[in-house]
């Protein structure tokens, strides 16, 4: 599975959404309307799925699906 359908998997077991309603432009907060405590828990299940270091002070670069994705792969790139 790759890292986008790893997200939306993530972001669909936070938030009751459909996956096919996701798409790089949309905004977890205007288009699938998450409020803090689900951006919470998407950080904490992105951090569980990919076992990377995710926390809360990622939220503000995390707005969209798009943002989202680069910000996972960035921080599975500065493991290596």
């Amino acid at each position: 599975m790759d890292i986008e359908a790893r997200v939306k998997k993530v972001i669909t077991s936070c938030i009751a959404v459909d996956v096919d309603s996701i798409n790089g432009q949309t905004h977890l907060v205007e288009d699938l309307y998450a409020d803090s405590l689900d951006l919470i828990d998407i950080v904490f299940g992105l951090s569980e799925e990919f076992d990377i270091s995710c926390n809360e002070n990622d939220l503000p670069d995390m707005t969209t699906f798009a943002d989202i994705c680069r910000v996972v792969k960035k921080s599975l790139e500065s493991r290596v």
